[in-house]
This record gives structure tokens, sequence and C-alpha cells, in this order.
């Protein structure tokens, strides 16, 4: 069969592992919600797959709900993610068909797992990162001629990460099934770096767009950009000041797959879920997010832009 070509798509990685067709796939995340950024990293491994007559991705996505351990709020189930995912794939398929054989791209196995599904939680710890392993290597096992095409010893693992994730999963080499005493097989496992492209919104700043008070949406905004390493200049928080912040979700979301009737229903979702804890939010929650903002923020510069943030509010009502 005539290897395809790679044109446009061609991966935006910044670390480089060898893939060839004796490789899997995968990556992991929590994607809460799904984002243009989490889309080209699963193109990247779909097209890494169809360049390497690699005839299966894996994505697996963590399951957490509520609040973290860093008070941030986790807004989607794992099954709405899942959806979203799905609906993700379609459409790089689609964006896809015009460089590739369509009965390649057809036939590329693009599987989505969620931790707390129930061919793969363990029945007495839920949720946990290497059941989502196991699930993918069972899955893996179940895949008609696939164990045939893999060398006996050894299995080359390629785990693909966002930069803000890189690094995050290297544990996972020590722990089973990698590590399994028993196998006769060696699992060569790499972490690829893929970059985020220039301009696509973060999860967090999608979950932000959705905070319904003005003060909260600037003060969660600035912390964002502080927790990158940046302070927002007054022109910035004079344009967050009057941004239809609804609108641009649903313009980020289509990107992903879903229409808009779709993205301003998810929009009010998570809008929901974000105020239910904000209402009501743990003592131990309120520490973290006091012990955080601590360590980050100097008193009085943090106070002045509370003050400035108070004023583009005002600006921003005036302006409505």
């Amino acid at each position: 069969m005539e290897r395809p070509t790679r044109k446009k798509s061609t991966p935006t990685r910044s670390s480089r592992a060898a893939v060839d067709n004796n490789s899997v796939l995968f990556t992991i995340g929590r994607m809460n919600p799904p984002t243009p950024g989490h889309k080209k990293l699963i193109q990247t491994m779909i097209v890494e797959a169809l360049s390497n007559e690699i005839p299966i991705v894996f994505v697996n996505l963590t399951s957490t709900t509520g609040l973290n351990s860093e008070g941030k709020v986790n807004p989607l189930a794992c099954k709405k993610k899942k959806q979203i995912v799905q609906k993700m794939i379609e459409q790089i398929k689609k964006e896809l068909a015009s460089e590739y054989d369509p009965v390649v791209i057809e036939a590329l196995q693009v599987i989505v797992n969620c931790a707390d599904d129930e061919d793969i939680q363990h029945r007495l710890k839920p949720n946990q990162i290497p059941d989502l392993l196991i699930g993918m290597f069972n899955k893996l096992k179940m895949i008609e001629g696939y164990n045939e095409r893999l060398m006996p010893e050894r299995i080359n693992f390629r785990l693909y990460l966002g930069e803000k994730d890189f690094g995050k999963f290297n544990w996972l080499e020590k722990t089973f099934p990698f590590n399994d005493k028993t196998s006769g097989i060696k699992f060569d496992l790499k972490s690829i770096k893929v970059k985020r492209p220039p301009g696509d919104m973060s999860a967090t700043y999608l979950r932000n767009l959705t905070i319904r008070d003005d003060v909260e949406f600037m003060q969660a905004m600035m912390a964002l950009a502080e927790e990158q390493g940046k302070e927002l200049t007054e022109k910035e928080l004079d344009a967050l000041a009057t941004l239809d912040r609804q609108s641009v979700f649903i313009q980020e979301m289509s990107k992903v797959g879903l229409d808009d009737a779709e993205a301003a229903k998810l929009f009010v979702d998570i809008q929901r879920e974000i105020e239910k804890y904000q209402k009501n939010p743990t003592s131990t929650t309120t520490t973290a997010r006091k012990t955080t903002t601590r360590k980050k923020k100097g008193g009085k510069r943090s106070n002045g832009h509370k003050r400035r943030t108070k004023k583009h509010v005002k600006k921003s009502k005036g302006r409505r």
C-alpha cells in the first residue's frame, strides 16, 4: 500500500521519539472542557498513525468532577467530554479527507476511554489512571490481527501531551502494565510534547469565560495571566471588560465540532456547575485558593489589580 504523504497537517511537535508501525499512540488528559488545543494534539496522533500505517489510537480521559486539589472546578462529567471528543475526531477525519485516502482514514480506530467506564474502572478503587492503561491494553489485545503485527519482544508506546502536561506522567513507566515483571514483552514508553497552536485558548480560559460575575471573571483572568508569568496591560483589561464571553466561547467550541446550539448549552452547563461550587465552597478549598493567591501575588500589587478590576467592570456595565 502506498504510504500517504503529509501536507499542512504535519504534527507540531517540540520533542521527537521514534514512531513506526510497531507503535501504540495514546494520550491522557483532563480535557475539561475539550479545546482546539486538544483537537490539535489528537490530530497530531491521527496524522502520525496515518503516516506510519498504525491502525489504532487511544484518547484516555480522566473522570474527576467537582473541585480538584487546587480549588478549581471540573465541570463536565467524563461521558460528556467523551461525546465532545468523538465529535472532534469526526471533524478531524473530515478535514484530513483531502490529504489521505478516505478508506485508510475510515479504517483508523480512535478509541476514547473514560476512567469511570464500566469496563475500565476498578470496583473498589474507581477512576484511577492505571486502570485507564489496563483498559487500553485489554482493548488493544482484542483488536483482531493487531498482536500479530507487533514485535513480540518490544512495543513502543508513545504518550502525546500538551506543553503544560509534558513530564507529568513520567511515573507511568514504573506502573503496571508497563512494569509487568511476568511479561516477556518489553515496553518502550516515551512522551512526545505537542505545542499548542498560537491563539488557541486553554481549558482554564474557556471555563473562566462562563463566570457570570464581572468582578470574579476579571480576577480569574488576572490570576490565569499570573500563572503564565504575565501581567495584563490596561488595554488588555479594557478588552476583557467589554468581551462578549458567551460568543467567544461558542466560536471557540465550533472549532472542535459543536454547532452554536450545542456550544451555547455547554456554556450554560459549565456556568451552572461552577456557580454551584462557588456558592458552597469547602473550608479546605477556600484555604487552598488563598494559599495559591498569596504565593503568586504581592499585597499592594494585588490590591491595585482589584481596584482596577472594579473600575473596568463599571466601565463595561456603562458601555452595555
